[in-house]
């Protein structure tokens, strides 16, 4: 009886190790302190600048740095020991996806970068050869490739368990964001929907490529998102403002010279033609993204 258990037991055993994920990695965030070095410390001392201090971000944890992470912890209610592990890297991370601008952006593209040598930009500008490499980063370790970088994105790229992928620096998205909003722009062509509300047909052209940003009027966002007056070199997918009223005029910039705007009926018409009609004001990006990263 005793022989046939332990033939039961070593057969249990053998189809649990069958069974379990090859693909589980004991991803845990290191422990960052003084004499760190590195794209961790880099990362850590990113993330604490976008909580109000003014770090260098040379990648070596000091006594500035140190003193950095001992005020947040004690603003977070975390044991002030200067020292940041798990509980503290917990609370400077926060989620972030495609469209994502400024705090913890540029944490993300140095580990990344620096530590798993993917080719992307440090600008804090989360655009698509940032969310290319994140669900490259997150499918080579095993977890959701979905490009939204939580805690468990976050857990892996800090961790040193994590297995190294073979990035493909020069990888290009399949279309930048410029191409499917225009393409979203152009299949309105003809609709009336948007007469009297050119920003709207701007939002939902932009929304189409998951770029986000609210204004009631094309003014408002020429005030919020504007980059330039000059009329010379505007990129594709730029959004061109004009002076039509008191709530102003906006369309897409489509590249060569022609603008996809809503009017009476959503219409393409010549940049020359619209600033001769209407007065120039300036262009901008929608959301303040640049829809051609």
């Amino acid at each position: 009886m005793r022989k046939i258990i332990r033939m039961l037991t070593a057969a249990l055993t053998a189809l649990a190790l069958i069974a379990a994920p090859s693909a589980v990695f004991a991803a845990e965030y290191p422990i960052v302190k003084l004499g760190s070095t590195g794209p961790d410390a880099a990362a850590v001392q990113s993330l604490l600048n976008d909580h109000g201090f003014n770090l260098t971000v040379d990648g070596k944890i000091g006594s500035a740095s140190v003193a950095a992470i001992r005020a947040f912890q004690s603003a977070a209610g975390i044991t002030p020991d200067g020292i940041a592990g798990g509980a503290t890297l917990e609370r400077l991370t926060l989620t972030l996806r495609y469209g994502s601008r400024g705090r913890g952006v540029p944490a993300l593209q140095y580990l990344l970068k620096q530590k798993w040598g993917f080719g992307v930009s440090i600008d804090g500008i989360f655009g698509y050869g940032t969310e290319t490499a994140v669900k490259s980063f997150q499918s080579n370790a095993g977890i959701a490739s979905d490009g939204i970088v939580g805690q468990t994105t976050w857990k892996n790229l800090f961790s040193s368990a994590t297995p190294k992928p073979t990035p493909k620096p020069t990888d290009k998205p399949s279309q930048k964001a410029s191409d499917i909003a225009i393409a979203k722009a152009k299949s309105l062509l003809g609709s009336t929907a948007y007469y009297g509300y050119c920003q709207r047909f701007v939002r939902i052209s932009f929304e189409a490529a998951g770029i986000m940003g609210y204004a009631s009027t094309a003014n408002e966002a020429w005030s919020k998102w504007g980059v330039s007056t000059s009329s010379n070199n505007i990129p594709k997918g730029a959004i061109v403002y004009f002076n039509t009223s008191s709530s102003g005029h906006a369309g897409i910039y489509m590249g060569d010279g022609n603008v996809i705007h809503a009017v009476q009926t959503v219409k393409i018409e010549s940049f020359e033609a619209l600033k001769a009609k209407y007065g120039y004001k300036g262009w901008g990006y929608q959301g303040g993204v640049n829809p051609n990263l």
